[in-house]
């Protein structure tokens, strides 16, 4: 029986310096049939980058205007054709295969309904939770539906998704990436600039569901992945 394809949703804006290394790396990966970037109006060369790709796997959209990560996942799903699908970042320039694998397996065997990648720092390895990772696998039906209902914008996508999953009881687990590394703000705009997006990034965050309900979602997730904990190392021997 042939392994199920996955479609991959990569949002990119002004990712000149990532991008290439991050296509790279999973271009040739088998399980992905699809992989449709997003660019969200970059003002750099991430569009003569993407259109330098010579494969029938790469989908190019484009937006006319930056619209945020949360419109750009709604534009891709759009576009994507399979069941399953892949959220990548575009600043992770050394996946590989067997990140890929590990991510995408417990949802092809229907193990749970979302997993998420912790490449977070230290003490959220410690914890084996990330509510901020933008590197999950789902199906197309459950973000189209989470999507519809929360109409997320700008930063907020995950933390609501997260919000989404906890109230509709929604399965998750959190898939360590050891060999994997993103660049953290202040390393690709500089450690003022980082860090004013960095502050933005986190009061908008707040702004959206509260400073303590922020925290909260930390906390309810830790209790929930370890409910599922047990349960999934057992199915793990097995993916």
């Amino acid at each position: 029986m042939p392994s199920p394809k996955i479609s991959c949703i990569i949002s990119a804006y002004n990712e000149e310096s990532n991008l290439e290394a991050t296509l790279n790396s999973i271009i040739n990966h088998p399980l992905l049939e699809e992989i449709v970037v997003v660019n969200d109006a970059s003002t750099d060369q991430t569009l003569n980058i993407l259109q330098s790709f010579n494969s029938k796997r790469l989908n190019i959209i484009s937006h006319h205007y930056n619209l945020g990560k949360s419109a750009a996942i709604k534009s891709g799903l759009k576009h994507v054709k399979n069941k399953f699908v892949l959220l990548l970042d575009a600043d992770i320039p050394n996946i590989t295969a067997a990140n890929i694998n590990s991510l995408t397996k417990p949802i092809i065997n229907g193990k749970f309904d979302v997993a998420i990648a912790l490449i977070g720092d230290r003490l959220q390895r410690l914890f084996k939770v990330d509510i901020l990772s933008g590197i999950r696998c789902t199906t197309k039906d459950i973000l189209v539906n989470f999507l519809d209902l929360y109409q997320p914008e700008g930063y907020e996508f995950e933390v609501l998704f997260n919000k989404y999953l906890l109230e509709n009881k929604l399965s998750f687990c959190f898939i360590d990436w050891t060999n994997s590394y993103f660049k953290y703000s202040t390393e690709k705009y500089g450690r003022i600039s980082g860090t004013k997006r960095i502050i933005a990034k986190r009061l908008a965050i707040y702004k959206k569901i509260g400073f303590v309900n922020f925290y909260l979602q930390y906390a309810k997730m830790f209790f929930r992945k370890n409910k599922f904990h047990q349960n999934y190392r057992a199915q793990n021997a097995n993916l």
